[in-house]
């Protein structure tokens, strides 16, 4: 879906939110931002399955373009810390939220 999606005229897209429980790969999203070519200012990313892998990606393929990148993440896609410091370099606003299944965590990562 993300290539299909990423064939599309995408280039007013500043902002982009996933939400659901999708599962993709690292990198069909790293095949999605290098074919799309939009420049995502804001992403959003709720419920989804997310790894340190997939951050690497969204840094590595937004680093020029992203500005503030919101994660709601099941407790069990814990991020790596250096991960998050890292991304933390490239964004002005990282925000990550983690909850279990119908309970929030009661601190939330705020960045700034």
């Amino acid at each position: 879906m993300f290539l299909q999606l990423a064939r599309q005229d995408l280039s007013n897209l500043q902002e982009f939110n996933i939400l659901g429980a999708w599962s993709f790969t690292s990198e069909s999203l790293r095949q999605f931002l290098m074919c799309s070519k939009a420049p995502i200012r804001t992403l959003s990313i709720d419920n989804c399955f997310f790894t340190d892998d997939h951050l690497d990606v969204v840094v590595h393929c937004l680093q020029n373009t992203l500005k503030t990148l919101r994660l709601r993440l099941h407790i069990r896609n814990r991020l790596n810390e250096e991960s998050v410091i890292r991304a933390k370099g490239f964004v002005d606003v990282l925000e990550i939220e983690n909850f279990d299944n119908y309970r929030f965590t009661p601190s939330i990562l705020t960045l700034e």
